[in-house]
């Protein structure tokens, strides 16, 4: 009886020493797996935090692109209009120039010699600068020919609206009062000045 007690207690000995053991193995095991896991879960956060940073810096660039694109659209924008508008005014001094090689090729034809002095010549300016006292400033001035007493004729749109008369003048630009039968029409700025002897 006391040897099979003794072998019973060793074999209660080994089984919980073979417990203690796969117990000890498994804890060390689990331990060493949490402790790859933890630097795994690191490493990974370190690198997902380095890609949203770059994320961050790239989405930056990309909206200063997007507005230095934008900007540079509407310059283009801008530079189209100016030369649809330089080219319709081109067009424009075409279409006069072309008037006025005609008439004076009429004139040619109709005369033998034709008088320069009597050639009718038209100076057109803009008004500049409207007054008070039904007045206001035109870009035209001695320079282009325009003297004191001249009549202007105010177009918009090629509209005739009304006259006026040059009551001062100086180098390159000349002060003109309304005349009385059109005190009641409003004259803007950039209305267009034609002058016509």
């Amino acid at each position: 009886m006391k040897k099979e007690n003794l072998k019973f207690a060793v074999r209660a000995r080994l089984i919980w020493t073979g417990v203690i053991v796969s117990l000890l193995f498994t804890s060390i095991s689990f331990y060493i797996f949490k402790e790859q896991e933890r630097k795994l879960r690191m490493f990974t956060q370190d690198k997902l935090i380095t890609t949203l940073e770059e994320t961050y810096r790239l989405q930056s660039r990309l909206l200063d692109v997007n507005n230095a694109k934008r900007r540079l659209e509407i310059d283009l924008d801008n530079k189209k209009q100016q030369i649809e508008i330089i080219s319709a005014e081109l067009q424009q001094e075409k279409g006069l120039r072309n008037d006025l090689e005609v008439r004076l090729a009429a004139a040619v034809k109709e005369k033998d010699s034709v008088d320069l002095d009597k050639i009718i010549v038209k100076k057109t300016g803009k008004i500049s600068r409207t007054l008070r006292r039904n007045k206001f400033r035109t870009d035209l001035g001695t320079s282009d020919g325009i003297k004191k007493g001249d009549i202007l004729s105010v177009y918009r749109d090629n509209k005739f609206i009304g006259n006026a008369e040059v009551s001062r003048t100086k180098r390159t630009s000349a002060t003109a009062s309304i005349l009385s039968d059109w005190l009641g029409v409003e004259f803007k700025k950039n209305d267009e000045i034609r002058v016509e002897r």
